[in-house]
C-alpha cells in the first residue's frame, strides 16, 4: 500500500504561548496502518513574529551612492546609532509562488538610502518608505544576505497564507535599538 505525503501549513497566531505556533508540517498518512503522523519542517517559523502593519507616515532617506558595498562590507562592522533603508525587487516569479526558492532572495537591489537629521524634501536623492500595509518582521540582530533571504521567504510563505496580496518589493531596514542593531523587513501589500 502506498505512503502519501502532504505538505501543510498549520498557522496558528504569534500570541499563542508555546507549544502552540505556527509552521510547516509534512504529514504522512499510511494506508496500511490507518496512521497519520506529522513531522515539523521549519521549527523557526514557531519563532518568528510576522505581523500586519500600517504605515501612517512615509519614512525619508538620504540617497547612498553604493549600496551593495555598504550592505557587505560596512553595516556588520556598524556600532553607531545610525538608520538605513534599501529596497529590492523580487523576482517575476517567485514573488508570489508558496514554494520560492532561497537563491532569489532577497532580490535585485534597487537602492540604498540612509535616515538623516535634516532631509530636504526637494532633495532629488530623496527616497521613501512609503506609507502603506505591510506584512512585517523584524530580529534584534544584524542579518546577513542568508538570515534575510530566510526571513523573506518565511515572511512570503505566510502572507501568501494569509491571502495577502504581495507586491514584489521588499524594504530592509536596518536600525539600532538599545545599542543593538535591528533588522526588519516590510514587504507592501494590496
Amino acid at each position: 500500500m502506498p505512503l502519501y505525503t502532504y505538505l501543510l501549513h498549520v498557522s496558528l497566531y504569534h500570541r499563542r504561548s508555546p507549544p502552540f505556533g505556527g509552521g510547516l508540517f509534512f504529514a504522512h498518512f499510511n494506508e496500511l496502518s490507518n496512521e497519520l503522523s506529522f513531522i515539523l519542517w521549519k521549527e523557526k517559523l514557531n519563532k518568528v513574529k510576522i505581523q500586519n502593519l500600517r504605515l501612517e507616515t512615509p519614512i525619508f532617506y538620504e540617497k547612498i551612492l553604493n549600496p551593495a558595498s555598504l550592505l557587505t562590507e560596512i553595516l556588520p562592522n556598524l556600532d553607531e546609532e545610525r538608520e538605513f533603508l534599501f529596497c529590492f525587487e523580487l523576482d517575476e516569479l517567485q514573488y508570489i509562488n508558496f514554494e520560492p526558492k532561497i537563491e532569489f532572495f532577497p532580490g535585485k537591489l534597487i537602492w540604498g538610502g540612509e535616515k538623516k537629521a535634516e532631509i530636504m524634501p526637494e532633495s532629488e536623492n530623496l527616497l521613501e518608505l512609503p506609507a502603506g500595509n505591510y506584512v512585517f518582521t523584524q530580529e534584534r540582530e544584524f542579518l546577513d544576505k542568508s538570515g534575510i533571504a530566510n526571513l523573506a521567504m518565511e515572511m512570503q510563505m505566510e502572507g501568501l497564507w494569509q491571502r495577502y496580496r504581495l507586491k514584489k518589493t521588499l524594504y530592509l531596514r536596518y536600525l539600532n535599538e538599545d545599542r543593538k542593531t535591528v533588522s526588519q523587513l516590510f514587504r507592501p501589500i494590496t
